[in-house]
């Protein structure tokens, strides 16, 4: 998502109704369940996490096209028992599905490049499966709302209000990028999970 800075009263009301707005719409995952042996835990999904994040550099995509991914990944997580066999497909389908929701068309990555670069060991064949798995699973219902788009708003408005003070020598965008980094970084913890993202955000900007 690119925050246009439009200046004044309406810029402000408009990212505080779209704000709003996600933060009514947002999901809270549920925590503590028992994972059977052989299927996904938690420590694995966070190492998957890190591998997708890794990719995500490789690939040389956007930021939001991570956070994409992780919040399809972990939907998709709470709502199917997955074996961990699974898991490689899957990761790799849900960037996919985030590719092409976030990245410009031209940029997103081809089936066979993506299999290559991720070494996820299936095939291309594979992933288009898993991605029609995927939003059957989900009701079609891909465009959750991603903690780096309420991220990217609430930075926005705390920096049209003077609410934001920023770190000495670094300018509002230097910062986004500082706090989307450390974002990216809880993103790879399955432990914040059982926070609401409008929770989690909250501290980064402080710091």
């Amino acid at each position: 998502m690119v925050i246009v800075h439009m200046g004044g009263l309406l810029c402000s009301e408009l990212l505080e109704e779209r704000l709003m707005k996600l933060v009514a719409n947002e999901e809270q995952l549920p925590g503590g369940h028992e994972v059977p042996v052989g299927y996904v835990s938690p420590v694995i999904r966070d190492e998957m996490v890190q591998l997708l994040r890794d990719l995500t550099k490789k690939l040389d995509c956007y930021s939001e096209t991570f956070a994409r991914a992780v919040s399809i990944l972990d939907v998709f997580l709470w709502t199917v028992k997955v074996r961990v066999k699974f898991l490689n497909c899957l990761a790799v389908t849900c960037f996919f599905i985030a590719a092409k929701l976030e990245e410009d068309i031209e940029h997103v990555p081809s089936l066979d490049r993506l299999v290559d670069e991720s070494e996820c060991g299936c095939s291309s064949v594979d992933i288009q499966r898993m991605e029609l798995i995927v939003m059957q699973k989900l009701n079609f219902n891909l465009v959750r709302t991603a903690p780096l788009e309420l991220l990217q708003i609430f930075h926005t408005l705390a920096t049209i209000n003077r609410m934001l003070q920023l770190p000495p020598g670094l300018t509002a965008s230097q910062h986004l990028r500082r706090v989307t980094h450390r974002l990216e970084v809880i993103l790879c913890c399955s432990q914040f999970l059982q926070f609401k993202v409008a929770i989690q955000y909250q501290p980064l900007l402080i710091c």
